[in-house]
């Protein structure tokens, strides 16, 4: 719940830190993946330390998940998130990418801060938000937290069972919604 109310007051906040950025996804989407992975976990009766690992994974799963779906709310193919290229941008969402383009101050928040004023303003501020680092940022990022879940993932379940085989699968194939 305050993950959630962090993120419906990020909607009106003048200016938000990529570590506030962390702090909502941890108490919103990682805590929701977290939850799930740990009470099944504990459904399935595994031991303490394998739940623990397992609420690991869910936790940096749901990180990559944030991260990924900010990338496509951006640059995803219409055909595939199906809603509009760029949608994050003209909601004007503070999400990752969008956070990293602002701190930077450059190209991109000197036209975020004058307002949009037509398909070619975000247009640009998509270019920008490339030639600045904000999608190899983000892709990074994502790539990061999912590591970390398979890693914890590996710790919790043997390598060759077919239940840590199928959580590495989700998320290599999270990871991959983008592409």
């Amino acid at each position: 719940m305050g993950g959630q109310q962090l993120d419906i007051a990020f909607e009106t906040a003048a200016e938000i830190s990529i570590d506030e950025y962390i702090k909502m996804v941890g108490g919103k989407t990682a805590s929701l993946m977290q939850a799930s992975t740990t009470i099944g976990a504990i459904t399935a009766g595994a031991a303490d330390q394998v739940v623990q690992k397992c609420a690991e994974f869910g936790h940096a799963l749901g990180f990559a998940f944030q991260m990924v779906d900010d990338w496509l709310g951006i640059w995803g193919s219409p055909a595939t998130t199906g809603k509009s290229a760029a949608t994050d941008i003209v909601q004007r969402k503070k999400t990752l990418p969008i956070l990293f383009g602002l701190q930077a101050k450059k190209g991109f928040h000197d036209l975020w801060n004058s307002g949009l004023s037509s398909e070619t303003d975000i247009g640009e501020m998509t270019r920008l938000l490339v030639v600045e680092g904000a999608r190899d940022f983000t892709e990074k990022q994502a790539a990061l937290w999912t590591r970390r879940a398979v890693a914890a993932i590996h710790e919790a379940i043997p390598q060759g069972s077919s239940a840590g085989d199928a959580l590495v699968e989700l998320a290599k194939t999270l990871l991959q919604r983008q592409k």
